[in-house]
């Protein structure tokens, strides 16, 4: 699945590629669906992976497709935010896997910071919003 957005006068390019089932970074236990999402912004592109839900395992259409760049947008933490803060935050307890939770957010912040839309981060969550069914 492949589409181009626009947003806050940014070209977005989106591209979904299926992965198949495996099991999660955050769950060795259960298996999930798992894509590989391509975003590209001014000849610059970058990958990220986003596991489908157990309700929706596939991405189907343009609204799926930008709900898991709306989601990747979310999951962005400020490279200011320290692990305690993260914590008290988004409710985790201190653990491996909230650990890995915060160490793949500040990957994912740093993945942004590529595609030179950083500085917009929360103007685009909000026009995400305004624009799709999220």
């Amino acid at each position: 699945m492949k589409t181009t957005i626009n947003l806050l006068r940014n070209e977005i390019t989106l591209e979904s590629v299926y992965m198949g089932v495996k099991h999660s970074l955050w769950s060795k236990e259960n298996t999930h669906t798992h894509h590989t999402i391509m975003v590209t912004h001014n000849d610059n592109t970058i990958e990220f992976d986003y596991w489908a839900s157990l309700a929706q395992p596939t991405i189907e259409n343009e609204n799926d497709l930008v709900s898991a760049f709306y989601s990747f947008l979310l999951d962005n933490v400020s490279e200011y935010t320290t692990y305690e803060d993260f914590l008290s935050e988004y409710g985790y307890e201190d653990n491996d896997n909230a650990r890995n939770t915060y160490e793949g957010c500040l990957e994912n912040t740093e993945k942004l910071s590529e595609l030179e839309i950083l500085e917009e981060h929360y103007e685009l969550i909000e026009e995400l919003q305004n624009q799709y069914d999220l």
